[in-house]
């Protein structure tokens, strides 16, 4: 769970972006008939992706990235 306080300093907090995306994963899940989901993110929503696979993994079938910094990113090489 995110502090409050963090969630007007950091709008963009990989955990708090996560937990938006959990929600609205929770709201598809109960429109569809799918009890499954595949998860595909791009850039940030990398970080989302990998969030909500940690929080509900038995609600996953398959999670694809692109671009995300999964790695890390390397900002200045010496």
């Amino acid at each position: 769970m995110v502090p409050p306080l963090l969630q007007y300093v950091c709008p963009h907090l990989s955990e708090l972006r996560g937990e938006q995306y959990v929600a609205q994963l929770h709201k598809v899940l109960a429109i569809r008939s799918t009890k499954k989901l595949n998860l595909i993110g791009y850039s940030h929503g990398a970080h989302a992706v990998r969030y909500a696979v940690g929080v509900m993994p038995k609600r996953t079938v398959s999670v694809l990235t692109v671009g995300g910094a999964n790695q890390g990113t390397v900002v200045v090489s010496i």
